[in-house]
């Protein structure tokens, strides 16, 4: 269609056609007004979608706390202090043929052997066979370049960022400790149909073994989806992830393992006295086997990635935030990605290691936020010594404020403490801490948590302990 100017068709006279055209002529007034609004309109919306790119979401705590009974659903509300809250939630939508995708089409019947196993009740013999030991080994050679193997096949991890940049729905776990009934009880109600079926991305923040019996299954749990879905699943590191920490004994007469109290609850501790069934008969393969899981196991937690958002506000990590590594006033979360891949955090300084990179993996991995006893003793910085020992820092209200001020970010989404209730929100409610187990954490009738990040809000969830090994389910607190 040919159009002329607006002084050519107003110095005509009307039209006698009642305004409609039914040749499409290029003379028409009513035609050309009509092309005329839809070019403009598209202008205009093409203005606003560049605006609305640029702008980031402003995430809002829904005040509700949802709880999954056995046998039903309960509500109650998160946190009492808060009187007014602004929820704006949006559903979350993925086509089928965005689930179905994202599915692999090689062979993977021996990771849904290894997720069916770890359904069966607990504590399951497979785990203790020749079998388990080669798949758990070739699932560690999938997910990273494994040290053992010359033909290694791992690039998952490998190609990962350190600082992942997610996107919702996500559904944000926190410690497991190697309690996999509470896994298998987030399974059973969260995504009931399989991970690939459930919208949205699944994001764990560390701590998957140690203290609880079941550290492996729950490892194998994870890997194996991992591998399956490596779009949907993604794997922190936690403080835990640390091989000086899951060792039940002295590294050394001068370095004490950090959790040698647990004994056989730490993760070569458990595979010790799995693969060690009749001690007075134990063979030297035996000896081997436990360690050489154990190795490769630390061999891929050296791989993890450290830290994730969710749209870009919403910051997650296992422990907290990290000190300033310059003369700023606050760390700028773009400098995670500097850290190298792999990395062993070792604990004790290594000839020619990054001393900043120690720092602020370890700031990551081990950080607390600061008790109120605690605020008046904060550096300018509002950084102070931590309760979990030396190099281990709290980060109070102004690094917090400063943190999520020049980093563009609505709130901090961490694990690394217990909660009875599963999710407690702290610090202004910036700072939400989850912990997915309801055992082995000196809290008395605990729920495990998660939070669902969902629309424009953040949402908690919870689960109460009680997933017996025959599956049935018991009601606490």
């Amino acid at each position: 269609m040919e159009f002329r100017s607006d002084e050519q068709i107003d110095s005509e006279p009307p039209r006698d056609d009642g305004g409609v055209c039914s040749t499409g002529c290029s003379n028409c007034p009513n035609c050309y007004h009509m092309m005329r609004e839809i070019v403009e309109l598209r202008t205009e919306l093409g203005r606003l979608g560049e605006t609305e790119k640029k702008k980031k979401k402003s995430f809002t705590i829904a005040p509700t706390m949802y709880t999954f009974y056995r046998n039903g659903l309960a509500k109650r509300h998160l946190a009492r202090w808060v009187s007014v809250w602004l929820v704006m939630g949006r559903s979350a939508s993925m086509t089928s043929s965005d689930i179905l995708s994202s599915v692999d089409d090689n062979d993977t019947s021996y990771l849904e052997n290894i997720i069916q196993q770890c359904s069966y009740p607990l504590p399951n013999p497979f785990f203790a066979t020749s079998d388990f030991v080669n798949q758990y080994l070739f699932m560690c050679n999938e997910v990273c370049p494994c040290s053992y193997s010359t033909s290694s096949l791992g690039h998952i991890l490998a190609a990962e960022p350190r600082l992942l940049r997610l996107k919702s729905p996500a559904y944000v776990f926190g410690d497991f400790h190697g309690n996999m009934p509470d896994l298998l009880a987030f399974a059973r109600t969260m995504w009931p149909l399989g991970i690939h079926l459930t919208p949205g991305t699944f994001l764990f923040l560390g701590d998957y073994v140690d203290r609880g019996m079941f550290g492996i299954e729950v490892l194998c749990y994870l890997f194996a989806q991992k591998i399956m879905l490596p779009d949907k699943v993604f794997l922190l590191r936690g403080n835990h992830e640390v091989k000086v920490v899951n060792v039940p004994f002295p590294l050394s007469p001068h370095i004490q393992g950090c959790d040698h109290y647990y004994g056989n609850r730490c993760l070569l501790g458990q595979l010790k006295e799995r693969f060690a069934e009749n001690v007075a008969y134990m063979v030297m393969m035996l000896l081997l086997r436990d360690s050489q899981l154990w190795e490769e196991t630390n061999h891929v937690f050296d791989y993890l990635p450290l830290a994730a958002t969710i749209d870009d506000v919403i910051f997650c990590v296992h422990g907290g935030i990290p000190r300033p590594v310059d003369n700023s006033s606050s760390a700028n979360i773009d400098i995670i990605n500097q850290i190298p891949t792999p990395y062993e955090l070792l604990p004790t300084q290594s000839p020619g290691e990054n001393l900043l990179v120690k720092q602020l993996v370890t700031d990551l991995l081990w950080s607390d936020p600061a008790r109120s006893q605690q605020e008046d003793h904060l550096d300018p910085n509002g950084f102070g010594q931590g309760e979990r020992g030396t190099g281990a820092v709290c980060y109070g209200q102004k690094a917090i404020e400063e943190f999520v001020m020049n980093n563009e970010l609505s709130h901090i989404l961490r694990a690394h403490e217990p909660t009875a209730s599963g999710v407690s929100v702290r610090k202004g409610a910036k700072v939400i801490t989850i912990f997915s187990t309801s055992k082995d954490h000196n809290c008395q009738n605990a729920f495990c948590g998660c939070i669902l990040v969902d629309g424009e809000n953040i949402i908690a969830i919870n689960h109460p302990d009680g997933t017996l090994n025959d599956g049935s389910s018991t009601v606490r607190g």
